[in-house]
This record gives C-alpha cells, sequence and structure tokens, in this order.
C-alpha cells in the first residue's frame, strides 16, 4: 500500500478518500486482515472492527503528505444488531399493510442514537483531515 501512496503522491494526487465501512457481500480491501463480514476499519466498541485500516492509512498518507478523508455510512452502520432488535427501523408494507423491521437504526431510539454516536465519536478520534457520510 505504501508504494501505491508514493505513485498516487507522484502522480499528482494530494488526498484519499477511505471507505470505512464493510457491507456483507461488498468487496473486501484486498489487503485487509478481516476478523468479520461486515462492520467498520477502524477501532470502536460500537460496531464489529473488521480491521483497523484507518489507522494504518492514515499513517502512510500523512507520512507520504496527502490528505485522508473518512467514508462513512450513518443509519445503516448497524452491524452487528440482531434483525429482530428494536433498534431497528420499520417501515409500511403497502401490500401486506401491515409495519415491518428494515434495514438500517431507527433514529428515534435512544439506544441506536448512542451507538451512532459512539461510532462516530470513536471515528473522530483518529487524525482525518475530513469526513464523508453516507446518509442511509
Amino acid at each position: 500500500m505504501e508504494k501505491r501512496i508514493t505513485d498516487l503522491k507522484k502522480a499528482g494526487i494530494d488526498t484519499l478518500i477511505l471507505r470505512v465501512f464493510q457491507t456483507k457481500g461488498d468487496r473486501m480491501y484486498p489487503f485487509a486482515n478481516p476478523r468479520y463480514e461486515e462492520g467498520v476499519y477502524f477501532r470502536t466498541e460500537y460496531a464489529p472492527v473488521v480491521d483497523d485500516l484507518l489507522g494504518k492509512m492514515t499513517e502512510m498518507a500523512h507520512r507520504n503528505g496527502l490528505d485522508i478523508f473518512a467514508w462513512m455510512t450513518t443509519r445503516y452502520a448497524d452491524y452487528g444488531v440482531d434483525e429482530n432488535s428494536d433498534l431497528r427501523c420499520v417501515r409500511y408494507n403497502f401490500e401486506t399493510k401491515r409495519m415491518e423491521a428494515s434495514r438500517g437504526f431507527s433514529l428515534f431510539h435512544p439506544e441506536a442514537l448512542k451507538r451512532l454516536q459512539g461510532l462516530f465519536r470513536d471515528l473522530g478520534r483518529y487524525p482525518i483531515d475530513g469526513s464523508s457520510f453516507r446518509t442511509i
């Protein structure tokens, strides 16, 4: 990775954007040592840690004079939450005319908000130069 970063710097690149979340089924970083199928790429107690790539990548980027931004999901950062959890969002199904669990955290549940706040607080502890959020 260090070689690729130095090559990017030589090519005139000055900023890296690193996806710091892993959704099940998405392509995994080839340089990761995954411990989980889904989760995040930074240290936290609020989601499974796939691998602490953000720490390594931030160090390499800064050592080579590049800025690094973390790209993170928001409501869909529900990694490690049981499918039937009260923390899940619900939606109305027009076919069945019933409420049903759907993907993502409910922003109306205090525990879900606590988890999201903790997740973003832990992300903010890294010396990143900025962040970008996927709103779903």
